[in-house]
């Protein structure tokens, strides 16, 4: 009974982030989600027509469009990759802090600068403290990025499965996606100042 009572007095005290976690929770800001089959053009429509801007080729390839929040001093700049195919699949964001945005971003207006947050509480000017608080355990020091990665196996629903095999015949029963969502905080004077957040979903 002792050793009830203790698990949940851990459960109530230890921080809901120390716990294993999808990530999927980090995933969303200013109400768009990465999401299969949602694109860039989908952004645009719910934010607003914005530049596409097209980089590199092959691996090193990225199409982005941005926002600037004049009001939170906010740039956001959804992104994808070859991974997100000629129609652009959205694969990541990435927010940072910014007087001025950059001259390709498109301006948007935000009422509340709290909404510039993942629903888990992540945002920029967070200690790093904080921020090791919210992703978790196992971030690793890459360069000037603390990063963490999130991934899982899930199954395919019945539909894509159906889906899948329509193109690929002959694919075994126990179909699944590999997911992985990574997490990228840069710092300036100890304060979050660049945030990139990605997802990928293959099988």
């Amino acid at each position: 009974m002792k050793i009830i009572r203790l698990i949940i007095l851990l459960l109530i005290l230890i921080p809901t982030s120390t716990f294993a976690s999808n990530g999927e929770d980090f995933t969303e800001v200013l109400g768009i989600r990465i999401a299969q089959n949602f694109t860039l053009a989908d952004v645009q429509m719910k934010l607003g027509q914005a530049q596409i801007v097209e980089t590199g080729e092959a691996g090193e390839y990225k199409a982005a469009i941005c926002y600037y929040s004049p009001k939170c001093r906010t740039q956001v700049e959804f992104w994808s990759d070859e991974l997100g195919g000629p129609e652009h699949d959205l694969i990541g964001f990435t927010l940072s802090r910014s007087k001025d945005g950059s001259s390709v971003c498109s301006q948007v207006a935000i009422d509340d600068c709290a909404s510039v947050k993942m629903s888990s509480g992540l945002k920029l000017g967070m200690t790093l403290k904080k921020y090791k608080e919210v992703v978790g355990s196992d971030i690793e020091l890459e360069g000037l990025f603390y990063q963490k990665a999130f991934e899982r196996r899930e199954s395919m629903t019945e539909t894509e499965r159906t889906k899948l095999i329509k193109s690929y015949p002959g694919l075994p029963d126990n179909l699944y996606w590999d997911i992985v969502i990574f997490i990228r905080g840069a710092f300036r004077s100890g304060i979050l100042d660049v945030l990139q957040v990605s997802k990928t979903q293959t099988n």
